[in-house]
């Protein structure tokens, strides 16, 4: 045999031995495997509850922060998708998700079954139990034991050998697991974060309705301003000046402030001796406003303009004329009251600040006006209807977003500070304001759970309006929903106990699968949540002058409960 040849032989038989050496290779990282087969298995358990921590936090994120679902409902839906809930839930759940998650819920939706699938293909190769705990580990309250006899037979010859073999396909799948679970968080991330870009361009018309409503406040505020400015000093140092202030319903856009208008009815207290009395007693105005663009040179105010050595250009009037004709001044608020219209049915015009104010009668009966909470007081009721709720809900989230921070309404309110106002079966709530000479009666203080409370309440106005949507929920007090649960270890009343009654009607309000809205609402109340890319607790930070966390309340609280009143069936 010649040298060539057995060359060739030799040649031949090198892929052999390459591959018994592979296998022989093969064998010894098995045996090894076997051996070292519970640091390997530690090591793909911390892979997997590291995934399963990931998995957890990104839906608190998005099932508790964003949409305040109960903890039941992301245990129930990672377990089975949700399988055991009937139809009227499930297309609850569906609609909350997808307003976060958008046009990327049916993809979000596959990768998470994915997930699921995925996660309970690992327990099982890694021998867990339904809960994705190991068998061997015995909890008994915040300790845990290892139970010897399991875990001897856990790691047994057998299993370890079974182990080994699998390594392979135990890491396979714990980088598919790993891979998909950060998919996952990205997808969802991002979502929420371009939910309010997509809503913007999906509904410019209610974007645009938004900034109004958000700006009402201001108006407000200002409207106060000028009518403390307007009352005469000597008046009303002799009698007082009750305003009534008719909330204006929040339901159409606001464009340049065209159709802003207020309904206020004056009254003077009766009450009180003067030695010159007010011609008047009751009157009831709307009162249009708009930007006074010119203070300068307003065709209200009439003062001569001081010649410029330069061309000066007339500013239009045209926006004068939009609201009313008439240049009468309103001067002395009270004097104004007392007498007759001029043209276009105008007492006269109040220029304060950088805005002009009209005067116009309005028709408005003189009903009496019952504080919002005696409506618990009605006879023979129990609780309120589904339409007064509502109603009622809509319109005390639309009265903090325009009152808040004004004197129309204290940081620390609650339903005796607002009046309820009936008409043609709506709902208008009133908030009542003296100007002038104050009655010498101290009025009583009524005792507030807020003002004393042992914990950092992020916004008290907002919280106010948790505690009276739950009181408008149980149709009675707070303090009358008390109950043994709400006490402490001692049994008895403390400082927390009406916190503990909150907190747990908000949880039973969660369980009502038909309230969705409303529960969302009163969750973010009590616990409100800021969009901040630095969030703090400081109380700039969740200040409804904060124009971030006012918007969070407009569209977590104000816009949830609008679409609650706006399905209702109307009359």
């Amino acid at each position: 045999m010649s040298g060539f040849e057995v060359a060739g032989i030799v040649l031949g038989c090198v892929p052999l031995v390459i591959e018994g050496l592979k296998f022989y290779g093969d064998g010894l990282r098995t045996v090894h495997d076997v051996i070292k087969y519970q640091d390997i298995f530690d090591d793909f358990y911390l892979d997997f509850t590291t995934s399963l921590a990931r998995l957890s936090q990104e839906c608190e994120n998005l099932y508790h922060k964003e949409l305040h679902l109960p903890d039941h409902v992301l245990q129930e839906f990672f377990k089975d998708g949700g399988e055991t809930w009937d139809d009227q839930f499930r297309l609850h759940f569906d609609q909350q998700v997808r307003t976060k998650i958008g046009k990327d819920y049916e993809t979000y939706l596959k990768l998470f079954n994915s997930l699921r699938n995925y996660f309970d293909i690992l327990r099982q190769k890694l021998g867990l139990d339904e809960q994705f705990q190991l068998p061997f580990v015995i909890s008994s309250g915040s300790s845990k034991k290892i139970d010897e006899a399991k875990c001897a037979k856990f790691f047994s010859l057998w299993n370890r050998l079974r182990g080994a073999l699998r390594k392979n396909r135990l890491e396979e799948l714990t980088r598919k697991v790993q891979d998909r679970v950060e998919r996952l968080c990205k997808l969802s991330n991002a979502a929420i974060a371009l939910a309010p870009t997509r809503y913007q361009y999906a509904h410019p018309q209610s974007t645009n309705l938004s900034r109004s409503w958000l700006s009402v406040q201001s108006h407000v505020s200002q409207l106060y301003s000028a009518l403390a400015h307007a009352w005469s000093h000597s008046c009303g140092a002799s009698h007082a000046h009750e305003a009534r202030f008719h909330l204006p319903q929040l339901g159409r856009e606001l464009v340049d402030d065209e159709s802003l208008n207020f309904l206020i009815v004056f009254s003077t207290d009766q009450t009180v001796s003067s030695v010159n009395p007010p011609t008047w007693s009751r009157r009831s105005v709307k009162i249009l406003c708009k930007e006074n663009i010119n203070p300068a040179s307003s065709p209200i105010l009439g003062g001569a303009q001081q010649k410029q050595p330069s061309i000066n250009i007339q500013p239009s009037t045209q926006y004068m004329t939009n609201i009313c004709s008439s240049k009468n001044n309103v001067d002395d608020l009270c004097s104004a009251m007392g007498k007759p219209c001029q043209g276009n049915n105008c007492l006269g015009a109040l220029v304060h600040q950088r805005r002009v104010y009209h005067f116009h009668d309005e028709a408005c009966p003189n009903a009496s006006l019952p504080r919002l909470k005696h409506i618990f007081a009605r006879k023979q009721r129990a609780g309120l209807s589904q339409r007064e709720k509502t109603s009622i809900a809509f319109a005390l989230a639309s009265a903090v977003l325009q009152l808040h921070d004004t004197p129309w309404m204290k940081a620390l309110w609650d339903l005796d500070d607002l009046y309820l106002r009936t008409f043609d079966g709506h709902y208008q709530l009133v908030a009542i304001e003296t100007f002038g000479l104050v009655s010498q009666q101290v009025a009583q203080r009524r005792p507030n759970i807020i003002e004393n409370s042992p914990f950092y309440i992020k916004n008290r106005t907002v919280y106010s309006l948790a505690i009276a949507l739950l009181e408008l929920e149980n149709g009675q007090p707070i303090a009358q929903c008390q109950s043994d649960d709400d006490l402490n270890d001692k049994g008895e009343v403390d400082m927390l106990t009406p916190f503990r009654t909150v907190d747990r009607l908000f949880k039973e309000l969660q369980e009502d699968q038909e309230g969705f809205n409303f529960a969302t609402a009163v969750g973010w109340c009590t616990n409100p949540k800021s969009d901040s890319i630095t969030p703090s607790t400081s109380n700039s930070e969740y200040s409804l002058t904060n124009e971030r966390f006012r918007k969070c309340f407009l569209e977590q609280v104000v816009l949830p409960l609008k679409e609650d009143y706006d399905s209702l069936p109307r009359r």
